[in-house]
């Protein structure tokens, strides 16, 4: 399993699980939550799958210590979209970058369409 992680100084690094290791952390993470992680083996990562110029991923082991951050009022983290035509998404089917499709948009109205309805539509008034 593959994780993507981010540290207070926006330094983004793979996480990975080996499936060995999936049952110990299976019920560890949750979204949208922060944790303390020590102990991770560090692995040189090849340039071509590397998602910064960051040069390391973190292997998690039985022996990798992970503790959730204390927090009252948990902060709003950072969500990032990035678009890609559908028609370009076959470049992405033979590499190995990481790709997370969530989502694909059908029908896409012009801007100044959609501004003009808003205006004229009596529930947006």
């Amino acid at each position: 399993m593959k994780n993507l992680l981010i540290s207070k100084q926006e330094t983004k690094v793979f996480g990975l699980i080996f499936s060995s290791y999936l049952g110990y952390f299976l019920k560890t993470f949750k979204p949208y939550k922060r944790y303390y992680i020590s102990n991770a083996n560090l692995n040189k990562t090849e340039p071509h799958f590397r998602i910064n110029p960051y040069e390391f991923s973190w292997s998690l082991t039985n022996s990798t210590l992970v503790e959730e951050y204390p927090e009252n009022i948990p902060p709003i983290l950072p969500c990032e979209f990035h678009f890609t035509l559908f028609k370009e998404l076959r470049r992405h089917a033979e590499s190995n970058r990481f790709q997370d499709v969530r989502g694909i948009v059908k029908l896409q109205k012009p801007i100044s369409q959609a501004r003009k309805r808003k205006q004229s539509d009596p529930a947006m008034k």
